[in-house]
């Protein structure tokens, strides 16, 4: 693109139920669900969500019992939805958008009473609130994982959705006393209400570290300007990042989260924000299963990619 060296960290390759970063948040959740004994766990998400697919993996490598509310009604098997589907777990579906429902969250622990009366041990998982600061854990590893490949990082890039991700590098960035800027895309949300919840879960993340938290309002970096028409839908912006990457590179990102991400990347870099000799990373989390579920608006958009200046 003609500026600073960019980097992607490939955590779509990460070996499970397809990949993507619901790998690291559940390492730290499940592990949780086996030290209290637990045999069945109940979560939530949208009908094509990455992490309902990872979760449903997840969870029949480790023996336990997947359950989830998927927003939204039965459809043709597609992508994610097929993929859990596919994984086998025991699905609810509920009538709402909203992720952070409180009606969704009731309903989990109806079920999850029914479990114990049957005599399991049901352990519960909402990365919106309840298990958000565990979940971002997961990505504080993941942070030192990245600073550990010994590059001198200017800024990371990453999808924003719950904000665990954000949080966990933002957070991980911070105690390892790194000056990388972490800039999160908002696929769903409003940038001020996302914001809040990624200072919340960062802090909250720390102290189950037994670390101070300290990170402000202030040091939270979001843009919402690539979440139109919403989400889980394609925009052109994203899908003519989803080009260029799988033109010049050979790699695909997805329309719901990485696709958008990348075309903010590509803003800042049209706009002059990184320099030649300055290292920006990308996190590609996954969600390739969301390429197949929306063929169509895809080719339909994006058919004029922007060029690369030079490629790497």
């Amino acid at each position: 693109m003609g500026g600073p060296s960019i980097w992607l960290k490939r955590d779509d390759l990460i070996g499970i139920g397809l990949g993507g970063n619901k790998a690291r948040k559940l390492e730290f959740l499940l592990g949780d669900a086996l030290a209290q004994g637990c045999d069945t766990a109940l979560t939530t998400a949208d009908l094509h969500s990455n992490f309902l697919r990872v979760f449903s993996a997840a969870c029949n490598r480790l023996g336990i019992r997947p359950v989830v509310f998927m927003r939204g009604r039965p459809e043709e098997p597609t992508g994610n939805y097929l993929c859990t589907k596919l994984l086998g777990a025991e699905l609810h579906y509920i009538n709402t958008q909203d992720p952070y429902a409180q009606s969704t969250i009731e309903a989990m622990r109806d079920c999850a009473r029914d479990v114990e009366k049957r005599g399991g041990k049901p352990y519960l998982i909402h990365l919106g609130t309840f298990s958000g600061p565990l979940a971002t854990v997961g990505y504080i590893a993941g942070a030192a994982e990245l600073f550990a490949s010994g590059l001198a990082i200017d800024a990371v890039y990453t999808a924003a959705g719950s904000g665990g991700t954000h949080a966990g590098l933002l957070a991980g960035t911070r105690l390892l006393k790194k000056n990388a800027a972490v800039i999160g895309v908002s696929v769903n949300v409003e940038a001020n209400r996302l914001a809040h919840n990624v200072c919340g879960m960062a802090n909250e993340a720390l102290k189950l570290m037994r670390q101070p938290p300290g990170i402000a309002l202030s040091e939270v970096e979001i843009t919402d300007e690539f979440v139109a028409p919403g989400y889980g839908r394609v925009n052109d912006k994203g899908a003519e990042a989803i080009r260029l990457l799988a033109e010049t590179e050979g790699i695909l990102p997805d329309p719901v989260y990485t696709g958008k991400a990348l075309a903010a990347l590509i803003r800042d870099l049209e706009a002059g924000r990184w320099a030649k000799g300055q290292n920006v990373v990308f996190l590609h989390t996954g969600g390739a299963p969301n390429l197949f579920t929306h063929g169509p608006e895809l080719l339909a958009r994006g058919q004029t990619a922007p060029t690369a200046a030079t490629k790497g």
